[in-house]
């Protein structure tokens, strides 16, 4: 029951009330002026007196009784009217809206109230307007589920891309995969690609994250995913992987070209030398065709490789001291080779100059270090630790009478091994153990 009847009832009680306590005193009145006796006009004329005044009494009580109900009808009906539409608004305007003070002070008390509750909750809590925004204003797709991953909610980023939020409320998320699943969440954040199916029934590869959400007592009340789509991501990976394939094949393209064209000028340094007598001459030209040839073999290498940017060291230094050997007819000596390189790899930069300075040092050995049909062994290692790497080549054959003289020798061949050592940033020593070790170590990452 409202106020305004609770209010009604209680004044048309009242109203009984005073009709009944001015009945009771006209009847009683009038009994008495029937009791009088008659001839007595004095007697008779008071209780007439009585009558109206009993009868003025009642219409009076009865006229303050309307009049008050009309007061307090007037007095509150107007502010509890307005208190109900502010509260109406203020419902509307998620609690941005405030309640007016100026009416009667139990009312005005009542809405004071009330404007501070709902700063404690403006403070303590998050408006469902502002939450709403926030979601809204996401990039990225929004999916809340309950426990059984049906859809409760979406933001307006997934509703552009799955449909309007009406026809997803309810719909297990599982069917928007093309395919595969999503992984089961404990307390982690599992992270992953999916494909889900737009409203237009076209594929979107999404980047997704999922998360359970949990009440303040820690049980879990459904889950989250936030998706992000990549499709312009993948579009962009396309076409770099496109390119990077395009720019390996003209890389092994090149690789192979150079090859060619240095197997070509060391073809044309032999027919050369076939005309030349002397057999310094042609030592030299020998001495040309390998250095070309070391460097050939690392292009041949490479473009018949997966990987065009790092050679792989102990196939090519066995495929280039083989090449040594045939080419000074040590094979059939008594000399043997031993590779050790651990599978180690080296980037072209770094490949060029030291399959120069094993080629020449390789070469110096096989020339010098066993005459007269003398065996022996040769040595080349290639090994890397703590950002650098160290390569040895050494032989055990007749020596030098002055190593440290051979770091400051004028020949062209260690010439070139002290350049191609400073190229590589690295440092040169030469010790005679039991024949020659030249020891360079340079930075390698």
């Amino acid at each position: 029951m409202s106020l305004r009847y609770a209010l009604l009832w209680g004044f048309s009680a009242a109203a009984v009330l005073v009709l009944f306590v001015g009945g009771v005193g006209l009847f009683t009145v009038y009994q008495l002026g029937q009791a009088t006796t008659p001839g007595a006009g004095e007697a008779a004329l008071l209780v007439q007196r009585a009558l109206w005044i009993m009868a003025g009494l009642t219409t009076v009580g009865l006229l303050l009784v309307g009049g008050v109900a009309w007061w307090t009808d007037a007095r509150l009906s107007g502010p509890l009217h307005a208190l109900r539409d502010a509260v109406k608004r203020l419902r509307d305007e998620g609690g941005e809206a405030a309640l007016p003070t100026d009416g009667p002070r139990e009312v005005a008390q009542v809405a004071q109230r009330v404007n501070d509750l709902m700063g404690v909750m403006k403070r303590d809590t998050v408006p469902r307007s502002y939450l709403n925004n926030l979601l809204d204003s996401m990039g990225e797709m929004l999916f809340a589920l309950d426990d059984d991953g049906h859809i409760r909610r979406i933001n307006r980023a997934a509703a552009d891309v799955v449909g309007p939020p009406s026809t997803m409320q309810g719909r297990p998320f599982q069917a928007l995969l093309v395919e595969g699943a999503l992984p089961p969440v404990a307390d982690g954040h599992p992270q992953g690609e999916a494909t889900i199916r737009a409203q237009d029934g076209t594929a979107v590869p999404v980047l997704y994250s999922l998360s359970v959400v949990k009440n303040p007592t820690g049980d879990a009340q459904g889950l989250v995913c936030v998706a992000q789509d990549i499709s312009d991501l993948k579009e962009a990976e396309q076409e770099l992987r496109a390119s990077l394939e395009e720019k390996e094949v003209l890389l092994r393209e090149i690789h192979h070209r150079v090859k060619n064209n240095l197997q070509v000028i060391s073809s044309l340094l032999h027919l050369q030398s076939r005309n030349v007598a002397d057999a310094t001459a042609q030592q030299l030209f020998t001495d040309s065709q390998s250095r070309i040839r070391s460097m050939a073999l690392i292009h041949e290498q490479l473009y018949q490789s997966e990987d065009l940017a790092q050679l792989n060291v102990e196939g090519y230094l066995q495929q280039l001291t083989d090449h040594l050997f045939q080419t000074y007819n040590m094979r059939g000596a008594s000399v043997t080779l031993a590779i050790e390189a651990d599978d180690a790899s080296l980037a072209m930069d770094q490949a060029i100059p030291c399959g120069l300075i094993v080629n020449e040092l390789v070469s110096n050995a096989l020339e010098h270090a066993f005459p007269d049909d003398r065996g022996g062994r040769v040595r080349v290692a290639l090994t890397r630790t703590d950002g650098a790497a160290r390569l040895v080549v050494e032989d055990d054959g007749v020596g030098a009478p002055d190593p440290a003289a051979i770091e400051t020798s004028h020949t062209l061949g260690l010439k070139l091994v002290r350049g191609l050592v400073q190229q590589l940033g690295g440092a040169l020593t030469v010790a005679a153990p039991a024949g020659l070790r030249f020891t360079i170590t340079f930075p390698h990452a």
